[in-house]
Parts: C-alpha cells; structure tokens; sequence
C-alpha cells in the first residue's frame, strides 16, 4: 500500500498511473486555459497601454480604473486582473510608471528647466509633491529634483 495523503490510500501502482495520468490531463487542460488568459490578459493590458499613452490619459490626477476600462468596454475587475498578472503591479502603480516616465522626458527636456520639479509632478498626474516623489524614488531609485540635478551636470559637462 502507497499512501499518498493522510486518508488516500492507493493498493497497487496501476492505480497510481492512472490517477498521476486523469492530474496530468486535467493540469493540461487547466494550463491551456491558463495560456488562452494569458495571452488575452496581454491584449488587454496591450489595449489599455495604447489607450493611456494615445490619449495621455495619466495626466488625470483623478484618473481611476474605471476610465480606462470604459474607454475598452471591458469591466473593471478583468482589466485589474490583466495588470496583476501581466505587469505584476496594482493599477496606481502601473499609471505612476507612465507618469514617472514623462516626468522623466520633461526634465531631460530643455524646453521645460524653468519648471519647478513639483510643476512637472503635477503636469504629469500627480496630486502631490510627496506622491510624486515617493513614486519617483521607486521607480527610479533617486528623487526628481536629484535626477534633474545630475541630467543639468551632464548637459553642462557637454
């Protein structure tokens, strides 16, 4: 006798293939399932990025997942799932990435060194100085206004 879990016990190892063989087809299936999710999660989050990038929809500083499920027509729930799994990442931080990264273009951008960091952070979608910063630092390992310093000493080494 193989015991196999506390109160299962299988008699003899034809048993045993044939339930190892019924757990391998239904973990098949279950993957393949997966993989179809998958690969429409990827759309999804696909979609969404087109649609928040065309638009510059992260500039909203109210901007909520229900504006960007709207404008695919897809509930709310599916597109937060499709970012937890494709991006690994909740929603607030995948709209601060966008907004981090154009902050990032603005003070490398000459056109905008009068501006004060906090002006950008609150061009770019944030609400705060301290929310703009903390994303910042996370994404970037430095604050704003020390990455624009050290953007303004490369220029200025040129």
């Amino acid at each position: 006798t193989i015991a196999l879990f506390p109160t299962l016990e299988i008699k003899d190892r034809t048993q045993v293939k044939t339930t190892s063989q019924v757990v391998k087809d239904d973990e098949i299936e279950v993957i393949n399932e997966e993989v179809d999710n998958l690969t429409e999660f990827e759309e999804i989050v696909g979609e969404a990025e087109q649609l928040i990038s065309s638009k510059a929809l992260f500039k909203k500083p109210d901007l909520t997942i229900l504006d960007i499920s709207r404008g695919l027509d897809l509930h709310h729930r599916k597109l937060s799932k499709a970012i937890n799994l494709i991006k690994g990442e909740n929603f607030n931080t995948y709209i601060n990435r966008f907004r981090v990264a154009e902050a990032k273009e603005m003070l490398i951008n000459s056109k905008y060194k009068h501006w004060s960091v906090e002006g950008i952070g609150q061009e770019v979608g944030f609400k705060s100085k301290s929310s703009f910063y903390g994303a910042f630092k996370k994404f970037e390992n430095t604050t704003p206004l020390r990455f624009k310093q050290q953007v303004t000493a490369l220029n200025d080494n040129i």
